[in-house]
């Protein structure tokens, strides 16, 4: 007799009460990484853009964009360790959906705040906007996954985490080549705003993520 299950069920064994954990941690991977590949090409188009007519000068030494642009992802390192620094201070404090929700306002504050200047950034932004690229990143994932492993057990998490990751591949394609096919039709302060706006809907996953958790047995708060 032929096996009845879907082929998608019997790769990863979902279990019917775990459906909508699983899709509501896809949809926010997703959307975390559609954000974050948004991001990281206006970052550098930004970069770019600005030091395509005027070299960046550093203690007297010329760079051309690329070379800046070296020298940001150096950078980069000493932002994630600071981020991890305050992602562990915040997580003796706030757990779940709440640890989420505090990084995501800090950074629903920052995008709104560069809607501001972003058209025609001065220096100082154009490197602020690159550091936030990989910032936000380190956040939101790290508050992603701190969730995840809180609530899945190990025997869960192996069979879940194939779709849940596949929702952050997908949203690596869909955030780029959404950027590339928009570029000209939407300015970037808009797409800050529409970034805020994701960022909101990725806090309201979070939150329903913990309703399914409970739904399907699983994530049950310790005992104090």
């Amino acid at each position: 007799m032929a096996n009845s299950k879907s082929p998608l069920k019997m790769i990863f064994a979902i279990k019917k009460e775990e459906w909508p954990l699983v899709l509501s941690l896809f949809a926010q991977n997703f959307l975390i990484n559609t954000t974050y590949w948004i991001h990281k090409q206006l970052k550098t188009e930004k970069l770019y853009s600005h030091y395509d007519n005027e070299p960046f000068v550093l203690f007297g030494l010329e760079m051309s964009a690329s070379q800046a642009e070296l020298l940001a992802k150096a950078l980069n390192i000493a932002v994630a360790a600071l981020a991890v620094v305050a992602f562990s201070n915040a997580s003796n404090y706030l757990r779940r959906q709440n640890l989420l929700a505090f990084f995501a306002g800090f950074i629903v504050l920052a995008l709104l705040g560069f809607s501001v200047i972003i058209e025609n950034p001065p220096a100082a932004v154009v490197w602020v906007f690159y550091l936030f690229g990989d910032l936000f990143n380190t956040l939101m994932l790290a508050a992603f996954f701190s969730f995840a492993n809180d609530i899945l057990p190990s025997e869960a998490a192996k069979r879940l985490y194939g779709v849940i990751g596949l929702g952050g591949v997908l949203g690596g394609s869909v955030g780029s080549t959404t950027l590339r096919a928009t570029m000209d039709s939407i300015s970037s302060d808009r797409w800050m705003l529409i970034a805020a706006g994701i960022v909101v809907a990725i806090v309201g996953f979070a939150f329903l993520n913990a309703r399914f958790a409970k739904q399907a047995g699983l994530g049950d708060e310790p005992a104090p």
